[in-house]
């Protein structure tokens, strides 16, 4: 999982909104009350939920690092603006350049937060089908 810092800079009904260090706001699906508006926080996403960006995303920039191409799958290491790393998995047939600007696609749905001491902040429950 690659984490991102920042902070909560809105609590809703619906959620919260974080304003994430790397240069993004992203709304969550989360219950705020354990949290407080300024308060800091991690966002944890996994590589598989990182994908490229299409118009309209909820978009973070990014520099491409290093690519790994290993068959059905490659692996793309890159670095946020405030110098954070994260891996994204995306097609084998596919895969960055060094040094490449890519906008990825932060899905909230995928997304996991944590507040300042690491706890787990509440995800609500979905409704069997």
């Amino acid at each position: 999982m690659g984490f991102l810092k920042g902070k909560v800079s809105r609590i809703e009904a619906q959620g919260c909104e974080v304003e994430l260090d790397a240069g993004t706001r992203i709304r969550l699906p989360l219950s705020g009350a354990s949290l407080s508006v300024g308060s800091p926080i991690t966002l944890g996403i996994r590589p598989e939920h990182l994908n490229l960006a299409q118009a309209g995303d909820c978009t973070l920039q990014v520099t491409a690092d290093v690519s790994e191409r290993l068959g059905s799958d490659t692996f793309c290491h890159v670095l946020t603006a405030s110098g954070e790393a994260l891996t994204m998995r995306i097609r084998g047939d596919l895969a960055s350049r060094y040094g490449e600007k890519l906008s990825l696609h932060l899905d909230a749905e995928h997304c996991h937060l944590f507040d300042a001491d690491g706890v787990a902040v509440t995800r609500p429950l979905r409704a069997a089908a």
